[in-house]
């Protein structure tokens, strides 16, 4: 299923209602860090999260999905080309930033190397390319090692998404709506 592009900031892409379950999870553990920015250190939020990922990805996993999804966020934060947008964990619109992780994750799920590389080149400038890359494969097989699939949204919708957005310019590198 392919959800519409939209170009305009304030629309959303689609809505969680929209995503399969493995899209729905990956959001989900990706907005839960997102709003704890910053080193996690409070004993709840480590709690929380902890939680989180042992009921989604298991003992076995666990510790594979932590670093993948703190590699994934931290090289986002330190190197965007510009303000990533998220929604808040419980928040139905799915925004165009969010919809491009979900597709660079998919993208590596599906080995499909040139659309993988495409959206890490728009998310981080050529010098942190690499380390993007590397969390973004990592969390593509820990959750395909759980059975968890990502469809990949490959066309001409989803690959001129890439080209939306651009000179917009943000004061801080991610910000929660």
């Amino acid at each position: 299923m392919n959800a519409p592009i939209s170009s305009a900031r304030n629309r959303p892409l689609a809505s969680l209602s929209d995503l399969v379950l493995a899209e729905q999870v990956l959001l989900y553990i990706v907005r839960k860090r997102v709003e704890t920015l910053g080193p996690v250190s409070h004993m709840r939020t480590i709690a929380d999260l902890h939680e989180v990922y042992l009921g989604v990805f298991g003992i076995a996993h666990i510790e594979s999905a932590l670093a993948a999804v703190e590699g994934l966020v931290s090289t986002l934060y330190r190197h965007t080309r510009r303000s990533i947008r998220f929604h808040r964990t419980k928040c139905d619109p799915v925004s165009m930033d969010e919809w491009r992780l979900l597709s660079l994750v998919a993208a590596h799920q599906a080995e499909h190397d040139e659309y993988a590389a495409a959206i890490t080149r728009w998310l981080v400038p050529a010098s942190h390319a690499g380390e993007l890359a590397h969390h973004a494969a990592a969390l593509a097989r820990t959750m395909a090692e759980k059975e968890l699939f990502l469809p990949l949204h490959f066309g001409a919708a989803s690959y001129a998404g890439l080209q939306t957005e651009r000179g917009y310019t943000y004061p801080e590198p991610m910000t929660i709506q």
